[in-house]
Formats: C-alpha cells, sequence, structure tokens
C-alpha cells in the first residue's frame, strides 16, 4: 500500500510516497531528478515488497514545499535536504537510489553521511556535474540572469494534455509517463484548469558548479556499496562522463536496460528486481 505523507523537517516540509511496511531492516530512499518528482518511481515501487521505501519530492517539486521569497535551489541544499529527512527519521541501513539530479545529491551524501548508508544505486548518473573554473564569470552572469527571468509572472498551463506534450517534447518521456510525473507537479482545479504546483524557480541556473576535481573527490570519498543503471537510448554525456571518470567507476557494478534517461520507467520491473537482488546481496 502506498501512502502519501508530509515529512516536517526543522527547516521545511518535504512530500513522500511510502509504504506501511515496518519491520525490514532495510530502508530504500528513491530520488528523483530534475523537475520530475516521487510519481516517477511508481512503475518500481510495487516491487519492492521486503523493505521499507520512501520517494521523496524534492523541495519545490511536486507536493513539497517550495524555498522561502529569499532562498534558492543550491545543490548542497538538496544534500541538506536528504541528509536531514534521513536524521528526522532515525533511518539507518539505507539504500539511495537516485535517478539523474536525484543521484548527484545522493552521491553527495554518500560521500559525507556514510554512517546512514548501506548502498547507492545511481540511475543515469555519473556523478556530480563540472565544469571548468575559467567559465565561474560566465556561470554567475547566467545565474544571474535566469533569477531576473524568474521574478515575472509565470504563464498557466491551458491543460494538463498540453503540458504533457510539451514535456514530450523535450524528454524521452512517452505520454504515460510524462502525466504520471506531471501530476503531481501541476495543481487540477474542479473546472479543469490546471495551474503550476512546482516552483518556477527551479529553473533557474546554479551560480556554479564543481570543478572537476571536487566532483572527483566526491566519488573519491565514497565508500559504501554502489551500483549504475542505464538506459540503452540513455543520455550520452552520462555514459562518456563514466569512460572519462574510469578510476572513479573502476569495479562499480554497471547494468544496462532497455530504455532512456528516464529507464526506470520504461523498464521498471526489470530493474526493481536487479535492484531487490543487489541489495540482498549488500
Amino acid at each position: 500500500m502506498i501512502k502519501e505523507s508530509i515529512v516536517a523537517l526543522p527547516h521545511t516540509k518535504l512530500a513522500t510516497l511510502q509504504n506501511d511496511l515496518t519491520n525490514a531492516d532495510t530502508t530504500l530512499i528513491f530520488v528523483h531528478g530534475y523537475l520530475d518528482n516521487a510519481n516517477s518511481f511508481l512503475p518500481m515501487l510495487p516491487f519492492f515488497t521486503d523493505v521499507n521505501w520512501i520517494a521523496v519530492d524534492f523541495a519545490g517539486h511536486g507536493k513539497s514545499q517550495h524555498r522561502s521569497s529569499d532562498a534558492h535551489y543550491h545543490l548542497l541544499d538538496y544534500v541538506f535536504d536528504l541528509a536531514s529527512l534521513i536524521e528526522h527519521l532515525a533511518l539507518s541501513n539505507v539504500v539511495l537510489v537516485g535517478h539523474s539530479l536525484g543521484a548527484i545529491v545522493s552521491s553527495i551524501v554518500a560521500s559525507t553521511q556514510a554512517s546512514y548508508l548501506k548502498g547507492f544505486i545511481a540511475i543515469e548518473s555519473m556523478g556530480p556535474l563540472s565544469e571548468p573554473e575559467h567559465t565561474s564569470a560566465q556561470q554567475i552572469s547566467a545565474s544571474i540572469q535566469s533569477r531576473f527571468k524568474a521574478q515575472k509572472a509565470i504563464r498557466q498551463p491551458n491543460s494538463l494534455k498540453d503540458i504533457v506534450k510539451a514535456r514530450c517534447g523535450v524528454s524521452d518521456l512517452n505520454p504515460h509517463n510524462a502525466e504520471l510525473i506531471m501530476r503531481r507537479n501541476l495543481n487540477i482545479n474542479a473546472d479543469g484548469s490546471v495551474e503550476w504546483r512546482s516552483d518556477k524557480r527551479l529553473r533557474t541556473l546554479s551560480p556554479l558548479r564543481l570543478t572537476e576535481g571536487q566532483a572527483l573527490n566526491i566519488l573519491d570519498s565514497i565508500t559504501c556499496p554502489r551500483a549504475v543503471i542505464l538506459g540503452d537510448q540513455g543520455f550520452e554525456k552520462v555514459k562518456a562522463g563514466i569512460d572519462k571518470r574510469k578510476a572513479q567507476f573502476k569495479g562499480v557494478p554497471l547494468y544496462t536496460f532497455a530504455g532512456g534517461h528516464h529507464v526506470h520507467m520504461d523498464s521498471a520491473k526489470e530493474i526493481a528486481l536487479k535492484i531487490n537482488t543487489i541489495i540482498n546481496n549488500y
């Protein structure tokens, strides 16, 4: 049974989907990608019957609380949110299952909060993104402009159908999976009209990305068992990044399934069964 829950942390409120199993030793925490939400894991969740699991909406995504008006959506704030969730719920033997941005956030938690973790599984991610130092001024300039843009009134969508079509046009999601995600990012009114539930500031750009040396230090600092899951039609930049970071991924099991960047939705049952096998061996 899937339960909706709001976890009130000292600094914010995070919406989650949870099961009602309480006596399992292991807890899986599913962490979604950029502009997605906990619903992106719905196709997989029925196949996890012997573990506790929590699928979380990042701040500003899905049904979670928005950041305050004087705050922004920094990568390390997501890291703090996830670490705070684990701490607040007094969880141990945690396996983080992160997709894309969720895997980047999870990699930093795994590298810094090892005492909580039993393992870490990354889906379509090669670890933290990085930019050369000489692009710093350019990054900051672009970030400032994106914040100016976010101050303007947002245009509300015409319909769920239009939003699903638009999301399919900029991603590899099929209409069914796109609707599954977008329903949680929208308020659907009684008259059928829709408006954004997710925070418009999510589209602002990071003021500074990590350097490559910083990203490698994070990956080198992960001590828990980990694995990587890729889609055979997934992002080429992810595959290229793993190849570039061979030393950091040496000995890390890598599994490929049919699907694109949202392979965990495309091959949900197969990936869920593989994850169950992986965590049973931890």
